[in-house]
């Protein structure tokens, strides 16, 4: 029986306004003969993060997906919390978002440097949450749900449950190979969240120094045999910096689309 050893103490509302979207770039009829050309479009709002914002957005090539996640101002680095606890923060996604993929919303966990026990020094960092459904109601004491089991086929390849889950979200299931499963790590990292023994989303991260130095990071996505549902599911993830926008960007990419036939259905 996996041990109820929550992750973090995680507070999020059941529901959050994303509100209308506005456009970062479009084209329209009129472009020159180009066809279906990329347009990204970003939530209303912003999320106040440190002494900067952060942004959720989705790219699109018509009706299929590109890429997905969220964007940090600079500010956003610094200023966070230096107590204990994880500060918890909610980035909107663009109503675009949950109409060609499966994901609805962005939860982002601010963690001051540590270090957890076998991973040695563990610099500040952000762990974001890319959801397929809304946070839920946890069920104490023995979260059920969030310790549900995962059938082998739903389990993404080399994923093992490392002893950490989030109430109303799900429980961790992590690639040994990744680099945030590796003494010291500090650049970015991947992984799993179940709930109720179905894929609940992506979990990222990226170090507060790996952000600071302004690198660029991406690495493959393992997969499932069986998603939550049919539709378009990231391969790829990538943290990097654009010295134009000076802009942070943290997010999926090379969707593909997973039919009836490689999903189940779940409500």
């Amino acid at each position: 029986m996996m041990k109820k050893k929550p992750y973090l103490p995680y507070v999020m509302a059941a529901t959050m306004a994303v509100g209308s979207a506005g456009y970062l770039a479009g084209c329209s009829g009129g472009s020159g003969g180009i066809v279906n050309p990329l347009r990204t479009v970003q939530a209303a709002q912003t999320t106040p993060i440190g002494n900067g914002v952060g942004r959720g957005f989705v790219t699109l090539r018509g009706t299929v997906p590109v890429s997905l996640g969220f964007t940090l101002t600079p500010g956003a680095l610094t200023g966070l919390p230096a107590g204990p606890a994880p500060a918890q923060f909610l980035v909107a996604l663009p109503p675009e978002a949950s109409q060609y993929t499966p994901f609805q919303l962005i939860g982002i966990a601010y963690f001051t440097a540590s270090t957890p026990p076998g991973l040695g020094n563990v610099p500040a960092h952000f762990s974001p949450l890319i959801l397929i459904n809304q946070p839920q109601a946890a069920d104490p004491p023995n979260f059920e749900r969030e310790l549900a089991p995962v059938a082998p086929a739903e389990l993404a390849k080399d994923h093992v449950y490392v002893d950490q889950f989030v109430p109303g979200l799900g429980a961790s299931y992590d690639d040994p190979a990744q680099p945030q499963r590796k003494p010291n790590w500090n650049s970015t990292g991947q992984n799993y969240f179940y709930y109720d023994g179905h894929m609940n989303g992506y979990g990222l991260g990226a170090t507060i120094p790996f952000l600071e130095s302004k690198a660029t990071r991406t690495d493959a996505i393992k997969q499932p045999q069986l998603y939550p549902k049919p539709g378009y599911y990231a391969f790829r993830h990538s943290v990097s910096y654009n010295s134009t926008t000076n802009l942070y960007t943290v997010e999926l990419t090379d969707f593909r689309y997973e039919d009836a036939s490689h999903s189940i259905t779940v409500n």
